[in-house]
This record gives C-alpha cells, structure tokens and sequence, in this order.
C-alpha cells in the first residue's frame, strides 16, 4: 500500500496502461501504420509467417510494405505478395546447453525486427496473428501501443534465487504490476523502435543468461523492464486489436466477431484458410491448451513431434 507514496510509481503508473482516444489521436499529427513486420524463426513457421502476410495484404491495404524477417532464406519461401518483402537475418544462438534455444532465437529476432521496416509507422506482430481490419492508429514518439494482458511479469522471476536476479528488476514498476503490454502486436514510430530495440535486446539476453532454463525465454519481462527505463508511454488499444482466439471460441465452431482488428492464435491454419474464402465461415479451432502445449516445447520436445 505504500508504493503510492513511491515518486517513480506514481510518474510509471500515469503513464502505463493508457485507454486509447481514437478522436484526440486522430486530431493530432500523429503517424499512421505503413509497415507490418512480422518475424519468424525456423522452416517450420514459413507456413505461417506467409498465412499472416497474406492477411495483412488483403485486409491492410493502407499499408505500404510487409516484411518478415526470418532466419531462412527467401528462396525456401513461396511466391510473395505484390507487398511482402523477406529480410534474413544472420543466424546466432546461444553457446552451450540450453533447452529452448529455437525459442531464444525467434525472440532475438523478434527484438531487431523492427528496424528492418523502411518506413515510420511500424507495427509489429507475431507470427500467429492475422489482420482482419486496417489497424488505424496514430502514432505518437515515445509511445507503444499494443492491447494489454492480465499477469505479473515479475512472477516470472519467482523462484530465482536473488543474486542471478538482474538488478533493473528491484526497483521496476510495469513487471510488478497486474496488467502487462501483450508482445503480439506492437505499435510504435521507427524513432521509438531505434530508442527500444537495443536495449530491449540487452536485457533479454542478461536476463536468460542469468536465469536458468525451467521455463521458456520470454521477451515481454524484459520488455517491462526496458519500458520503466526508457519512461515510454504504454497506450492499450483493447482487445479487438489483439484478440486472444483460442481462448475466445477455440473448441467451439464460431465465425469470428467484426469488431476483430488483429486475431492471435488459432490452429489448425486450414480454418483460416477458410475466412480467406468467407469472412463469415464457422470456424473450428483448438482450445488454447492446444497453442501452450505445441508453441513453448523444447529443442528435444520438438525433435520428437
């Protein structure tokens, strides 16, 4: 209870967790989303990468560039659409033992993916999120916008023994707080991702360097933390922008509100294939225990699928 009287708090929790206001940003010389980054890491996520591509040229025609940033070569991809573009990274993982080094490497990836867009709305979102609608935002610097989850981040560090926990944690406000920014659709200038990007990636690869590896590496910890450094703005654009499916319809044959600007989640990829054919199909996708159990697996877990 006394954390409110704590001058940092206060100054990170007025400026976190902000509802968007459509009429006051459209009022202002905002920048609009021109550039869709998607990253994906492995063969096994081009099927993927380019289902979300397809979307984002269908469904986001203001848009003007979409850009996976993978570690494969653009050869092993599909003809791509008039918008899509393909940008391959040098691979690099860690050294040594580790169980989720595939998991580490897309989160890397996924960390420099931003600054691959040409130009300076850049909206950034997994792999497994499909746009439905034109996300009209309007950007500000120093500013992310994304939709935000209900959990601790802190809680990831539960466990840690307190020496191999980083010391930008201690005194971190947003990993402490009870709702977090959702890493699946982010929204900032090219400005704001050069300030972001370099130090997001810092303290992702302290963290799980000195964490160990009982758990998958997650980059919104980090990103937490690297928002509370850097004093960014973190504005929540509600649900319909990042629509959780799984856990929404998954097990249940349901066609796919309106309202949905950006819909994350939902396997088997043929389903969607089916909206690509008629927007108001009942579609059948798994429960979201499904997308834990297939997405956060070992390097030894995946070998034996």
């Amino acid at each position: 209870m006394f954390e409110y009287l704590n001058a940092k708090y206060r100054h990170i929790v007025r400026r976190h967790n902000i509802a968007y206001d459509e009429k006051a940003s459209s009022a202002m010389a905002g920048v609009p989303v021109t550039s869709v980054v998607i990253p994906s890491v492995g063969v096994d996520y081009i099927e993927e990468a380019m289902l979300s591509a397809t979307f984002a040229q269908r469904y986001a025609p203001e848009v003007r560039e979409i850009v996976i940033v993978t570690d494969q070569p653009e050869q092993k991809f599909p003809p791509l659409p008039e918008k899509v573009r393909v940008v391959t990274l040098a691979t690099a993982t860690r050294d040594g033992e580790y169980r989720y080094k595939q998991i580490y490497l897309s989160r890397l990836f996924k960390l420099q993916a931003p600054l691959q867009a040409r130009t300076e709305g850049v909206l950034m979102i997994d792999s497994d999120l499909n746009l439905l609608q034109m996300p009209v935002i309007r950007l500000a610097d120093d500013h992310l916008y994304s939709s935000f989850r209900r959990g601790k981040m802190m809680a990831k560090l539960s466990g840690a023994a307190p020496d191999r926990i980083p010391a930008y944690y201690r005194d971190a406000v947003r990993p402490a707080l009870d709702y977090h920014v959702n890493g699946a659709f982010l929204a900032a200038t090219a400005g704001t991702w050069r300030r972001m990007c370099p130090l997001w990636t810092a303290f992702f690869i302290d963290t799980w360097t000195r964490l160990g590896d009982d758990q998958p590496p997650t980059d919104q910890l980090p990103l937490a933390a690297m928002l509370d450094t850097l004093d960014i703005r973190t504005v929540n654009l509600g649900e319909w922008m990042n629509w959780p499916v799984s856990k929404k319809i998954g097990g249940t044959p349901s066609p796919i509100p309106r309202q949905v600007v950006g819909a994350h989640g939902g396997f088997p990829l043929a389903e969607w294939r089916k909206y690509l054919e008629s927007p108001d199909s009942e579609l059948l996708f798994k429960s979201q225990d499904y997308t834990r159990k297939v997405r956060y697996l070992t390097d030894n877990e995946k070998q034996l699928l």
